[in-house]
């Protein structure tokens, strides 16, 4: 299995259309559904292995993505590497987590669907937070 180190290594991304809307979803003010940047990416990351789809990026150069971290944010909280890992085992075996780097594209992945999905739901929301938890059955696939 990959060290932790290796993950602190890799960049992580946000589709470049997502990235325009966190400043409107991403903060600390009263009404952001999201506290950080990371969070909305978790949040995200859960919604696409959820409904067990996978978006890659349109293209292998960062011309439809934004940095908006490092994978060390992923090793301030010790749960996330293990669940990432268990993911990517549960996806593609074994082979999987031997890998940082295919660990992180297999989650990346899983994030951009629901990355999507959380943009078409909450595009426009003057209060996100609580359109996030009204439509949260909706984003995982549990109710129309």
């Amino acid at each position: 299995m990959a060290k932790d180190t290796d993950y602190a290594r890799l960049d992580l991304f946000l589709p470049k259309p997502t990235h325009e809307l966190k400043d409107s979803l991403v903060g600390q003010q009263p009404g952001k559904a999201f506290g950080r940047q990371i969070d909305l990416w978790w949040s995200a990351l859960l919604i696409g292995v959820r409904r067990q789809h996978r978006t890659p990026f349109a293209t292998n150069s960062r011309e439809d993505r934004v940095k908006f971290n490092d994978g060390a944010i992923l090793t301030a909280d010790e749960w996330r590497i293990p669940q990432m890992e268990l993911i990517a085992l549960a996806e593609e075996g074994t082979a999987a987590i031997e890998s940082a780097q295919a660990v992180v594209e297999i989650c990346q992945e899983y994030a951009n669907t629901g990355l999507e999905l959380i943009a078409q739901e909450l595009r426009g929301e003057s209060v996100p937070v609580v359109t996030f938890m009204r439509r949260l059955p909706v984003l995982l696939g549990i109710q129309d």
